[in-house]
């Protein structure tokens, strides 16, 4: 017998590290500390990832974004994935792209699938290629 939809973990749960910080967590709170720019999902933390997170660098062990995946949103990637390299040196994002940059060393994805979306999704985990950037 197959496993439903209902049945299966999302990947993004079986993140390791702790202290955690969940960006863009919408309703869907698992982080040490969540964080999004609209209040009426209830996070821990109101703000806007591209214009800087209220956390000294190297405040958490890791970052999970479900940042947006519209092509409009993509122009912020860079800002927002800057910011979370600096608060912590292991970021997992979970999106229809990768991000690549000097700064972090070579990612590792698996493809992800969740209930209702037509496309692929990467689960990529990335890792400051500097660990002294985020101090």
């Amino acid at each position: 017998m197959s496993k439903g939809a209902r049945d299966i973990e999302r990947i993004e749960y079986t993140i390791p590290e702790r202290p955690l910080l969940h960006v863009c967590c919408a309703n869907d709170h698992f982080g040490t500390v969540n964080v999004d720019i609209r209040a009426e999902v209830k996070p821990d933390i109101v703000c806007d990832i591209t214009q800087g997170l209220p956390f000294k660098s190297n405040s958490f062990s890791a970052a999970v974004g479900d940042l947006p995946w519209t092509a409009a949103w993509k122009k912020h990637v860079a800002a927002a994935m800057k910011e979370l390299l600096r608060v912590a040196p292991i970021v997992y994002i979970l999106a229809p792209w990768t991000y690549g940059s000097k700064n972090v060393k070579q990612p590792s994805f698996t493809v992800a699938w969740q209930p209702g979306v037509n496309q692929s999704l990467l689960f990529t985990r990335y890792e400051r290629a500097y660990p002294e950037a985020g101090a």
